[in-house]
């Protein structure tokens, strides 16, 4: 790695999610975005695949200077990658919903950046040898735009209605409807949220989601429920949000008829969410803290340390391995039995529980070795 490392045009591996791929692009970097998806610029066929088998699907020639996965709160997207000889940063946003093994899966990155503020500590097993860092959601600038449409919509509601989900928000939604007039839709959100005087903001385990930062970028009064996860650190009620009790109809009502009531404190606290998302909260403010982070002076030294710790990260490996074949095998009993869906799936179950099985056959005779710096480092992080 060269010393002025990245003041220099690099070469970005992006897996996952590209949600930095145009800001990087825009910083005058090159990116290859390699996923399952049928746009990527590589696509991957399966997650059950090595290193060495994505790079050689690269441009003749073409070797990443580092790897950004963005979370896309699918299995890790390839075999081997914690063996790279260069940087690797994971932005994770679901560890509320992943803990169970991002936990373990963290150990392989230099670099990981926390979307959710109380899971940090979920992702320290190594961070004696990591950068490890809050960095909540963002909007992208090109896709969330304040249009300056006539705000029509009184107050509007625009996700998931999934009761399996997230019954919170079912029951919640289905009981304000009845109290109160909403706009409630699922699927797209721009034109919705540019017109809605006031957008109502509800989450799933306490996160600060994207809908948090996306309201306030179309210009709207942000209603959401008071969270933990950085929320106060990041907007605070009456001045650029309004926040609701969790599951607190009453108060939300409440709140509506207050916003809806004093126009210019609505316009006001609107218009200071916007900007305070504007100027600190984007795509490209968090691609350029990726840039920044990888100018670290210990950066050299963290991934020397990843590298003696091999052993160790392929051990915590087998638990997110074993994760993921419970995951493909509740996918595919999903599907018709001896279904092509059902037999794809459940032999990629197979092929994780074989890797995690042979990895612990291998390691057993160190496993006391390997386990013992695990409790320590749960002691610390508690």
């Amino acid at each position: 790695m060269s010393e002025n490392f990245p003041n220099r045009t690099m070469k970005v591996l992006h897996l996952g999610n590209p949600y930095f791929k145009e800001d990087l692009e825009e910083l005058g970097h090159e990116v290859l975005w390699a996923s399952s998806s049928p746009t990527a610029d590589c696509h991957l066929p399966t997650p059950f695949i090595t290193w060495q088998a994505v790079f050689s699907r690269f441009p003749h020639g073409w070797t990443p200077d580092c790897v950004i996965l963005g979370d896309d709160s699918a299995q890790p997207p390839m075999i081997g990658l914690e063996s790279l000889p260069i940087p690797l940063v994971w932005y994770t946003i679901d560890t509320h919903l992943h803990a169970s093994w991002h936990r373990y899966y963290a150990p392989v990155f230099d670099i990981i950046l926390v979307a959710q503020q109380d899971w940090q500590s979920t992702c320290a097993l190594a961070r004696h040898r990591q950068i490890l860092q809050w960095a909540p959601l963002f909007i992208n600038s090109r896709q969330t735009k304040h249009l300056n449409l006539a705000r029509e919509i009184p107050l509007a509601f625009v996700g998931t209605m999934n009761a399996r989900l997230n019954p919170k928000r079912v029951q919640l939604i289905e009981h304000l409807v009845t109290r109160y007039p909403i706009t409630v839709q699922s699927g797209p959100f721009l034109d919705t949220f540019n017109r809605a005087k006031i957008v109502l903001n509800q989450s799933i385990n306490g996160d600060v989601n994207f809908r948090t930062f996306e309201a306030m970028a179309c210009g709207a009064l942000l209603l959401t429920e008071r969270s933990p996860n950085g929320l106060a650190d990041l907007f605070r009620d009456g001045r650029e949000c309004a926040y609701y009790e969790p599951g607190n109809v009453d108060h939300i009502i409440e709140q509506a008829e207050y916003y809806a009531h004093h126009q210019e404190e609505r316009e006001r606290v609107a218009h200071a969410g916007y900007t305070a998302v504007m100027e600190a909260h984007t795509s490209l403010h968090r691609a350029q803290l990726i840039m920044d982070l990888l100018k670290s002076p210990h950066l050299p030294s963290m991934m020397n340390q990843r590298h003696l710790d091999q052993a160790k990260i392929q051990w915590y490996l087998t638990k997110v391995y074993q994760a993921c074949a419970q995951r493909c095998e509740q996918a595919a009993m999903a599907n018709p039995e001896h279904s092509p869906a059902f037999r794809r799936i459940g032999n990629l179950a197979e092929q994780y529980r074989l890797l995690s099985t042979t990895i612990q056959n291998t390691l057993a005779p160190f496993k006391e070795q390997l386990t013992a710096p695990d409790t320590e480092m749960n002691r610390e992080a508690s």
